[in-house]
């Protein structure tokens, strides 16, 4: 619906959801103006309980075009945060934590979206430990980095940074982190193809947590 903003031209404002509970994590607008929300839905009453990825694909003046629920993809209730990252050609590349067995860990899972906004490859990607916490940028060369809090390398949780190639594939991945744990990654790549990443740390600094800032080898 339309609604008159007091500092200047009409805005819109959109409702997207179903019935159940609709938890909005990550929003991007694509380079032909229309916008890309994913989240996490729940039938129940709960989202602490395991949900479904949710997508919405709503055209530059807020017409909703697409509403996709995919019910095969179970998401760890409020650990469910998917992230999305735009592409050049008009599609998208997801990253969400999920289960892929019911009592197994929590992995990543990876959907590329065409301008459409269909799935055309998708792979689940994870160690032996639960890797939750995600984000996800897209690299100049085409490629992506992320990053996640990650239970796969020690006893504590770490930062897992991945470099994945166009089609999703692991080119490289390290991992960082010290006794304590580091949490709540986020990534970016800046004009010269230099890697930052930032977290939460209970390792490094005061006895309180505090903010970690790492620069990453740009030649990987």
């Amino acid at each position: 619906h339309g609604a008159e903003d007091p500092a200047g031209p009409e805005t819109w404002i959109v409702r997207a959801g179903g019935s159940g509970d609709d938890i909005p994590t990550d929003v991007i607008v694509r380079s032909d103006g229309s916008i890309v929300m994913v989240g996490c839905t729940s039938p129940g009453d709960s989202l602490e309980e395991p949900c479904t990825f949710w997508m919405a694909t709503l055209s530059p003046s807020g017409e909703v075009m697409s509403n996709l629920v995919a019910n095969g993809v179970v998401l760890e209730g409020v650990m469910g945060s998917p992230r999305v990252a735009a592409l050049d050609d008009g599609g998208a590349m997801i990253a969400s934590p999920v289960r892929p067995e019911e009592s197994g860990d929590i992995a990543v899972w990876l959907a590329r979206l065409d301008a459409m906004g269909s799935i055309v490859g998708q792979e689940v990607v994870g160690g032996p430990g639960d890797e939750t916490g995600l984000d996800l940028a897209v690299r100049h060369d085409g490629g992506f980095v992320l990053a996640a809090a990650s239970e796969s390398f020690s006893d504590s949780r770490d930062i897992w940074i991945v470099g994945l190639g166009e089609d999703g594939s692991i080119a490289w991945q390290v991992s960082a982190g010290g006794e304590g744990s580091e949490e709540l990654p986020r990534v970016l790549e800046d004009a010269a193809g230099n890697l930052f990443l930032s977290c939460s740390t209970t390792s490094f600094g005061s006895e309180d947590t505090d903010t970690w800032l790492i620069a990453i080898d740009p030649g990987r």
